[in-house]
């Protein structure tokens, strides 16, 4: 599927009006609004160009220079919008006008007025225009995407109950691991932050001496992971170069709460642990 063009990505956004509350300001919802009507290359070419003509005409009258109806004036006029006809017809009206706004208000760069209303003049606002545009739009993009991703996740995110299964099931899996005696493997101390969380919230059905060690538990768990990371250094065919300290104090406290997740285990029916595991600890 060909990808979409910031064009077609911003229709689908405006489309979505729940998400323009992400836009926040007019410079910003001007250019997105306006970029959606219909370019001068899709309008009526006789009807285009009259209704361009009096674009035109304003925009010189903004600026303070008085229109007379001689023939220079005309000329001068049908100059500049046959240039943009040439070289601006994927612009709407409504950007035209919003472009010499914008020029007038000073919030565009490098097209200051200096006395000559002239297809150079001209194409320096509508450069600056589409500079200008470029940048609000792709802040928009941006926030359009990011506000998408969090959606998904939202969207992709286990209920309290899917939680609860996979908790149980890794319950299961470590403590199996434990009665088999080998050592608990559990990178990212799952079940550590679990029943800590639960201690913590007062949950007396987890209280239990090595879900909340004391001091000499504690010390008995660091020495024990001390041990465990000399060991496994000794296994890493890099384990001889110098280790980060911090990564090092990580790997020992990870390894400290497997022991103490063991420990727990040891004294712990799994019928019982299961039995506390609920819904509600994951909402």
């Amino acid at each position: 599927m060909p990808s979409q063009s910031p064009t077609q990505k911003l229709s689908a956004f405006v489309e979505n009006k729940d998400q323009l509350i992400i836009v926040k300001t007019i410079e910003t919802t001007a250019p997105i609004n306006l970029i959606l009507h219909t370019s001068l290359t899709d309008l009526d070419k006789s009807k285009m160009e009259e209704d361009l003509l009096h674009i035109v005409t304003m925009w010189k009258m903004n600026l303070g220079v008085g229109n007379s109806d001689d023939k220079k004036t005309t000329i001068e006029l049908a100059l500049v919008r046959d240039f943009i006809i040439d070289n601006y017809s994927h612009l709407t009206f409504g950007e035209i006008e919003l472009a010499y706004t914008l020029s007038l208000t000073d919030k565009l760069d490098d097209c200051q007025y200096f006395g000559f209303f002239s297809n150079l003049y001209v194409g320096k606002v509508l450069n600056a225009y589409l500079h200008y545009r470029k940048i609000q739009l792709a802040d928009v993009i941006r926030r359009q995407e990011k506000a998408k991703l969090l959606e998904n996740e939202k969207n992709n995110k286990p209920t309290p109950e899917q939680e609860m299964e996979l908790t149980i099931e890794l319950f299961k899996d470590f403590y199996n691991q434990n009665k088999e005696g080998k050592p608990i493997t559990d990178v990212f101390n799952i079940c550590w932050n679990y029943l800590r969380a639960q201690v913590k919230a007062g949950n007396k059905d987890f209280f239990h001496r090595w879900t909340n060690p004391q001091k000499a538990d504690y010390e008995e768990a660091i020495e024990y992971g001390k041990k465990n990371f000399q060991e496994n250094l000794k296994l890493d065919p890099y384990g001889s170069q110098e280790v980060d300290k911090d990564w090092k104090e990580n790997q020992i406290k990870k390894s400290a709460r497997n022991y103490c997740i063991q420990k727990y285990f040891d004294d712990m029916e799994f019928g019982k642990i299961v039995k506390n595991i609920k819904t509600e600890h994951f909402l």
